[in-house]
């Protein structure tokens, strides 16, 4: 009423007001649900590239969010929930939300938004035996192995899928494993060890794959990153009459 006083044609500037908020929202809707479509991927998670992120403005960002989020039935976010995720998006970082169940993490190109589910990362172990023809479902690969001549031959067509190794450097059991947090190796030609996880980053292999490749390893020291690089400590030199070849194939 007292507003009513002040100007009689409050409730009209009001209800005009109400109903120009009303058509920006559907136009905005229209909008993040067409850009939705288009950069957007639905697989059990929702995966969006992160080039195409980047090149929205800033309150885009925030409608986008908000629409993803709400594909997993989160029903509201508050702003600083939604600007939380943002930022961490564009630091590189990942985001864990116990209240809300969602896991928005960076893998590669995309950026994932998922349901959180706490699950125990898989280790797997499988004793290697030399001399026979191994299979390893688990990582589609199988491994053969024998013993060679030493010859210069074998140095001139380097392959990703074969290596050579000095047999008196094999001083215990053999397994073929995930990679776990803390392994590290020399990479051949290398006299400073790298971690697995820097390795991994180096030669740009998502998150979501890493689990997935089988490491040669000697006891605790890996003789090889199986179809990417072997390890210097296992090299073989000049003293060598005999080398033992690793050979890798696909299932």
């Amino acid at each position: 009423p007292l507003f009513e006083k002040i100007n009689p044609k409050v409730k009209e500037k009001i209800g005009n007001l109400a109903l120009l908020l009303q058509d920006s929202l559907k136009i905005i809707e229209e909008s993040v649900n067409e850009k939705y479509e288009k950069i957007c991927k639905e697989d059990g998670e929702i995966k969006v590239r992160k080039e195409d992120f980047e090149k929205l403005p800033i309150p885009f960002k925030r409608f986008l969010i908000s629409a993803i989020v709400g594909k997993f039935k989160i029903d509201f976010l508050s702003f600083n929930g939604i600007e939380e995720i943002r930022k961490n998006i564009e630091k590189g970082k990942d985001f864990v939300s116990n209240k809300y169940k969602i896991y928005i993490y960076q893998d590669g190109e995309n950026i994932i938004f998922s349901k959180r589910e706490r699950k125990e990362k898989k280790r797997v172990v499988f004793p290697l035996k030399l001399f026979e023809e191994n299979k390893f479902p688990y990582f589609q690969i199988k491994i053969q192995s024998k013993i060679c001549k030493f010859s210069e031959k074998i140095f001139k067509n380097p392959s990703t899928s074969i290596i050579y190794v000095d047999p008196e450097k094999l001083k215990g059991k053999l397994y073929i494993r995930n990679w776990k947090k803390g392994d590290y190796f020399y990479p051949l030609g290398m006299k400073k060890r790298k971690k697995i996880s820097r390795f991994f980053i180096d030669k740009k292999i998502p998150k979501s794959e890493r689990k997935k490749i089988p490491l040669l390893v000697c006891d605790e020291k890996i003789v090889w990153v199986v179809g990417y690089q072997m390890s210097e400590e296992f090299k073989v030199d000049g003293n060598c009459e005999k080398v033992i070849e690793f050979k890798v194939e696909k299932l």
